[in-house]
């Protein structure tokens, strides 16, 4: 499929994501957001060996030995080896003992418990099935951080990431039904509509507001693409942010609205025909809520925090209940 730019232009195209054209690129973001080509593993940022020794969590694990836990740190103050990744909110990137680590500083004068927050909508989103990096909470250099594995670079095979946006042919249609056709075209799987669908769903139970075209990618190797761990899992409605409104309005636009409320969202579901498969995993949701509940209650969140969480995630289910 060529980009709509090269085809007004009348000018070879190798097509969408491939295109890398200056007009197609502007309008699509300003970064080439694919991972450059190697013989070894590829990786979201290049990372210098680790020189540091091995950091100590609180019951004395090294990272190495930490694999399928709940990663939960207290980093030395003199760990050097970040580099910066590209985002609107500062991220560095860390390899230590063999495994890259995408590091999140939370501070508090940006957003209160940020780090602790994302943490938290990991853990709901284990507990819903989803396959999500291993995360937890560091401390980094003084200050607590969301830290999560890169999945990328513990890939077994050559592999290179790409946001969805790439997929589109239109980067202004980004929307629930362009998002599936263009997933389900790259996968050639018919499950994919069920991934969005539950993303969609899990978006609006946790108050994820940002569910941006980088927010969402496939893993492209030698066998073709299958869509990545979920990632960038954030509650944005909790108080503690300045001027931050306490309402739900998602990224993910559909037929009729730009920014939809849950409310929206399942409608859109119902007219593309994924009534059925909403139901089967709001029930899951149902079955789960006790674990949702206490995967909050455990947590390092304000009271207010954990209070407008709850809430937020009852009046959820109550509209995706409705018939």
């Amino acid at each position: 499929m060529k980009c709509a730019n090269c085809s007004k232009k009348n000018k070879g195209c190798p097509g969408i994501p491939k295109c890398k054209c200056k007009a197609c690129l502007k309008s699509r973001g300003s970064a080439i957001d694919i991972a450059p080509k190697s013989n070894k593993k590829s990786s979201v940022a290049a990372v210098s060996k680790p020189k540091n020794k091995a950091i100590p969590s609180k019951d004395g694990l090294p990272f190495s030995e930490l694999k399928g836990k709940e990663i939960s740190l207290l980093a030395k103050e003199d760990v050097a080896n970040l580099s910066s990744l590209h985002g609107a909110v500062e991220k560095f990137s860390m390899n230590h003992d063999g495994i890259e680590y995408m590091i999140k500083p939370s501070p508090e004068h940006y957003f209160q418990n940020h780090a602790e927050i994302e943490n938290v909508c990991s853990k709901i989103a284990r507990i819903l099935g989803f396959d999500v990096p291993n995360s937890g909470v560091a401390k980094i250099n003084g200050e607590k951080s969301f830290v999560q594995e890169n999945f990328i670079s513990k890939s077994k095979e050559p592999c290179t990431l790409v946001h969805i946006y790439r997929y589109l042919h239109d980067a202004k249609a980004y929307d629930v039904q362009s998002i599936i056709k263009a997933t389900e075209k790259a996968t050639k799987d018919k499950n994919s509509a069920k991934h969005i669908l539950r993303m969609i769903i899990f978006d609006c139970l946790i108050g994820n507001t940002d569910r941006h075209g980088r927010n969402i990618a496939l893993i492209l190797t030698k066998k073709g693409a299958k869509l990545s761990p979920m990632y960038d899992n954030m509650c944005f409605i909790l108080p503690g942010r300045f001027g931050l409104k306490n309402t739900f309005a998602g990224k993910i636009g559909t037929k009729n609205k730009e920014n939809p409320t849950t409310k929206d969202y399942m409608k859109e579901l119902s007219r593309l025909g994924l009534g059925s498969d909403r139901a089967s995993f709001v029930a899951i949701v149902r079955k789960n809520l006790a674990l949702i509940v206490s995967a909050i209650d455990s947590s390092e969140l304000s009271l207010p925090q954990k209070i407008d969480f709850k809430k937020h995630l009852n009046e959820s289910l109550e509209i995706m209940c409705e018939k």
